[in-house]
């Protein structure tokens, strides 16, 4: 018996019994359905202590225009526009062991930190994940995603709903324990790429050799930029490829890229299009019937705050049961279905879905790519010393 064949009948038990697997059930309240409550009255000992009220309240507004948003909330997801060019991309600065003398001690102080976050809330490793890719995508790897000040991207409509705030405070934290061994010496942009590659390390995936000396921007870009570059998962196969295209990555970039689904979560909102008014051919109908009685207003009131995992076989392990699930119609997305609609990322599909060795070593490449696009280095940008805030505005 195939693996497609068994997902399918797993969901379809399920749906027989009368019952929604644990691993889809979100606690209401959660943001990512870990049961870890996003709770902005939560004392700042407890969430950590760096940007807390500032980081709330943006989120705050995000929340509540998040029902306009139009962006997924998966670990990975594509883009457009012209945030990056390529592989080469002003990354001639960059390289392994950037901080070896500087700060030599930086990734296993950011590890230290991730296991404690990552204990507490596995699904951080997803969220972190999920913000280097809409920081990359946009205007290149430079850490504008993460200022409220003077102008943020935060509230934009792909991001409003879309990146965690418990994610956001996560590295406001690894960044303050950088900080404070290494002081003005590490980027908040490299702070997001090493928390990638060790959330993904410390989640069973592979170890990437990220180059750092990333430096930081003293913007964030506007609402109509991050709306051009992170567009919602309804595309096809031809405009997905385009939209990795016109930032230097191709069809194995797209389809390893898209592999990161295999953690994470998705909001119902963005899960509704795929289940009414009818059912999408990209869908097994049992998983279908599952995820309607969790996303559905006439079964789920409380929907707003209401999740499901990307991969329910697997999903707190980086691996490459995603590509399992799209050969078995068990993947969220519109965007996930379209891979298999071009010979060439279905050919990919097929060869990961079997070989998960090969996956994590495209993906690798794929992220070193990504996490090139468009990068500052030597004396453009700045080293923030608090990520939220360019150094110019800490003391106003």
């Amino acid at each position: 018996m195939d693996m497609a064949t068994i997902l399918v009948m797993l969901v379809a038990f399920a749906a027989a019994m009368g019952c929604i697997p644990t691993m889809f059930a979100a606690t209401p309240g959660s943001e990512d359905g870990s049961g870890v409550k996003d709770n902005p009255s939560l004392s700042a000992s407890s969430r950590g202590s760096v940007g807390i009220t500032d980081r709330d309240a943006a989120h705050q507004k995000a929340w509540r225009t998040g029902e306009e948003a139009s962006a997924h909330a998966g670990g990975f997801h594509t883009g457009s526009g012209s945030g990056g060019s390529g592989s080469g991309g002003g990354a001639g600065g960059l390289s392994v062991g950037f901080y070896s003398s500087s700060c030599p001690q930086v990734e296993t102080v950011i590890e230290q930190q991730l296991r404690v976050i990552l204990q507490a809330n596995i699904g951080q490793a997803a969220g972190i994940l999920r913000i280097m890719f809409h920081d990359c995508f946009v205007q290149g790897c430079d850490a504008s995603l993460l200022l409220l000040r003077p102008t943020t991207e935060l509230t934009a409509t792909p991001n409003n709903a879309s990146i965690r705030a418990s994610s956001l405070r996560a590295l406001d934290t690894i960044k303050a324990a950088v900080e404070a061994v290494c002081p003005g010496v590490v980027s908040c942009a490299d702070t997001i790429v090493l928390s990638t590659k060790i959330a993904v390390k410390l989640s069973g995936g592979p170890i990437i050799p990220m180059r750092t000396g990333r430096r930081d921007g003293l913007s964030a870009a506007s609402n109509q930029t991050v709306v051009n570059n992170i567009p919602p998962p309804t595309l096809n196969i031809t405009a997905l490829k385009q939209n990795f295209q016109n930032h230097g990555l191709d069809s194995r970039d797209l389809v390893s890229l898209s592999g990161g689904h295999t953690i994470g979560r998705a909001h119902c909102r963005f899960v509704d299009p795929q289940i009414t008014p009818t059912i999408s051919t990209d869908l097994n109908t049992a998983f279908a019937l599952n995820l309607s009685r969790i996303c559905l207003p006439a079964n789920n009131p409380i929907k707003a705050r209401q999740t499901t995992h990307l991969d329910f076989v697997t999903p707190n392990l980086f691996d490459n049961s995603y590509f399992n699930n799209i050969l078995a119609k068990v993947a969220i997305f519109h965007t996930d279905a379209a891979l298999t609609n071009a010979s060439d990322t279905l050919q990919l599909v097929q060869l990961y879905a079997q070989n998960q060795p090969l996956f994590f070593q495209q993906f690798s490449q794929s992220m070193i790519k990504m996490s090139q696009l468009n990068v500052l280095t030597g004396q453009q940008g700045e080293i923030r010393k608090k990520c939220s805030t360019p150094n110019q505005f800490l003391n106003s």
